[in-house]
């Protein structure tokens, strides 16, 4: 290692300031040696918020689910729920695997998608589920509270430093051994003077 310190100094173009180390060539040609596949065979469908009105939804239905359910047919069924199952809105798509751009404000509502085909009964046409998103918050342009106590993250008490030294650790912040004895008599006081009376 020393040697080679030292045959580094020794070159006449060295330089305090200079790289030790060259970075690594990059194949410019890489993007053609590792494509991005085009399906991963996992059933699912995926919605997404992209602004407060627009959702990039993604789905893929494998051959195996399809065989399953006995679903023939590339027409898909995509129904958006709110968080109570009342349905929002639906579109038609086709393709096992695919993607859509839906425009639609969904503001107040927490959203799932579920993608289904039409099965063809004797006397009607039925809904049939094929798989479902994981319920999504989308984007809101204002901040709410639920209640006046929703912003207080910690209010000053009797016992707050007890709680605020607990919580953390010893090595980031250290109270001076009075301090705590002054707060403990204290605390002493007014805990014999709320039994007295």
């Amino acid at each position: 290692m020393v040697e080679l310190i030292e045959s580094s100094l020794n070159q006449s173009n060295f330089s305090s300031n200079m790289k030790g180390v060259e970075s690594p060539k990059i194949d410019e040609n890489i993007i053609d040696k590792f494509e991005i596949p085009k399906r991963y065979f996992i059933d699912r469908v995926i919605i997404l918020p992209i602004d407060l009105n627009t959702y990039f939804i993604y789905w893929e239905i494998t051959k195996k689910l399809k065989d399953k359910m006995g679903v023939v047919d590339d027409k898909f069924i995509f129904k958006i729920y709110d968080n109570n199952n009342t349905l929002l809105t639906q579109f038609i798509a086709t393709g096992e695997v695919g993607d859509y751009y839906l425009q639609n404000s969904f503001e107040n509502f927490n959203l799932k998608i579920i993608m289904g085909v039409q099965s063809k009964s004797k006397n009607h046409k039925k809904f049939m589920k094929l798989i479902e998103s994981k319920p999504i918050i989308p984007f809101m342009d204002k901040i709410s509270l639920a209640d006046k106590k929703s912003g207080i993250w910690l209010s000053k008490k009797l016992n707050s430093h007890k709680l605020i030294k607990s919580s953390i650790p010893n090595n980031l912040i250290n109270f001076p051994d009075e301090f705590i004895k002054k707060q403990n008599k204290k605390e002493k006081i007014l805990s014999s003077k709320e039994l007295s009376s």
